[in-house]
């Protein structure tokens, strides 16, 4: 037997908290957390902030809240009582504070910050979701101000996708921008520690990865300006959708379990170092319809505090996730292997990380050597490439996200390996691995 090709160490960039359990664990997302309402309609919860909710939350595997529609200015006891159930259920807190995001405060966030520093859970302040680069400027000067404090809290901002029109991404009507010049703008001007962005690719039920193309081009070029800015990249997962049907009748709701579970595996793939979910709860509006409410529509949990379908299904990625936490955030992703038609088509040669080449009949997939890996065989298939503390990781993502798939993963000689499948670990050893994937399904390979 072999022993596994050993390197220099790539670097690696990752953010993560004490409090959800230090340097090796995921920061796992949720957009919308508890909040309390005035609205006093029969159906809604009016009070998300108790021990029910948060144990909820936790049982799925969440770990960080991103954002409340409560705000510490207008709501700031219910702010503290999130502060302190997060810190019960080991999470995570953003603190929604549109006093950070005022630049005429940028001589006073560390007096403000003080008021939340017995809080172990809060681990920073959301300022802003989808700047325009209008605001790039006033970001820019509150970030370095914030930066001058000394503080290890971070600056929450969530970034506009590759499908926002080039004018709402520079936020003025008469000029045009692309998303990799609004993306290099942004990170030349805010000295964030991390980016994050949203990009909801399904619009209707069934309506899978064909045509991913923007979806891999938003998420390669992000990625290769991270690294290029030694930052960490952090992304989204729609929970649903049909929020642009406030008073409208709903349809057939979406994602699928297998369209779920690609979007969450893909993003892994490429060494994105949180997943975030959107929504985590529903916001009331969210629920309205053209005849009354429906609560199913979109989150994790419902407007009325019910688990909804993709509760479920992020509880079973996120139980990947936290057994393949201690590789991905130390490990740096170094290339993607595209097996297959539509996987080429989408992910692209011409794109950053692909290691991968069409052969001449134009349909067969020949993929370059990486270290022990000398060749894939199976189709429909897509391979983050990592570097793990010098060893060799592979995160294997079947791509159909209707029906199981396998490949086998040659190497070029017998090795030991941990595999990594729905949360489980167990031991391989051999030449020929053979992978079984559910639908959208992610496997780890950790070479020994």
């Amino acid at each position: 037997m072999k022993q596994g090709i050993r390197r220099k160490a790539a670097p690696v960039y990752a953010v993560s908290f004490g409090c959800i359990g230090g340097k090796d664990v995921m920061p796992v997302g949720g957009w919308w957390g508890p909040f309390v309402s005035e609205d006093d309609d029969a159906d809604y919860v009016t009070d998300f902030i108790k021990n029910k909710y948060f144990e909820m939350i936790a049982e799925a595997g969440v770990n960080v809240i991103t954002v409340t529609p409560n705000t510490y200015g207008a709501c700031p006891a219910e702010t503290m009582r999130c502060l302190e159930l997060a810190e019960k259920y080991n999470m995570g807190f953003f603190v929604h504070d549109g006093f950070f995001n005022d630049v005429a405060n940028k001589n006073k966030l560390a007096e403000r910050a003080a008021l939340f520093a017995g809080y172990k859970s809060c681990v920073g302040f959301h300022l802003i979701d989808e700047p325009s680069a209008k605001r790039f400027d006033a970001l820019s000067q509150i970030y370095s101000a914030f930066e001058r404090t000394g503080s290890n809290l971070l600056l929450y901002t969530n970034m506009l996708p590759r499908y926002a029109s080039g004018e709402l991404l520079s936020g003025d009507k008469g000029g045009e921008m692309s998303l990799e010049e609004y993306l290099s703008l942004y990170l030349s001007k805010v000295r964030t520690k991390f980016l994050s962005y949203d990009f909801y690719p399904y619009s209707k039920k069934d309506g899978g990865n064909e045509k991913f193309e923007w979806y891999f081009e938003n998420l390669s070029l992000a990625k290769k300006l991270c690294d290029e800015h030694g930052i960490p990249l952090w992304t989204f997962v729609q929970a649903g959708g049909q929020w642009d049907r406030e008073n409208k009748p709903s349809v057939e709701r979406y994602p699928s379990e297998g369209e779920f579970l690609f979007d969450v595996n893909a993003n892994l793939a490429y060494g994105v170092k949180s997943i975030q979910y959107f929504t985590l709860i529903q916001p009331q509006e969210f629920s309205h319809t053209d005849t009354g409410r429906d609560y199913r529509r979109i989150g994790l949990i419902g407007a009325d505090g019910r688990k909804n379908e993709w509760y479920d299904m992020a509880r079973r990625a996120n139980r990947q996730i936290s057994s393949i936490g201690h590789i991905l955030m130390n490990a740096s992703c170094e290339g993607i292997i595209a097996v297959g038609e539509t996987v080429q088509k989408n992910i692209g040669t011409g794109l950053p990380y692909t290691l991968c080449e069409i052969g001449s009949d134009g349909k067969r997939t020949h993929s370059r050597k990486y270290y022990e890996l000398c060749g894939v065989s199976g189709s429909g298939i897509m391979i983050g490439c990592f570097n793990y503390r010098g060893g060799t990781a592979l995160y294997a993502v079947n791509y159909d996200t209707k029906k199981t798939n396998e490949a086998v993963l040659h190497f070029d000689g017998e090795y030991a390996a941990k595999i990594y499948k729905d949360g489980v670990c167990s031991d391989f050893c051999g030449k020929d691995c053979a992978l079984h994937f559910g639908a959208g399904e992610g496997i780890m390979v950790e070479i020994l």
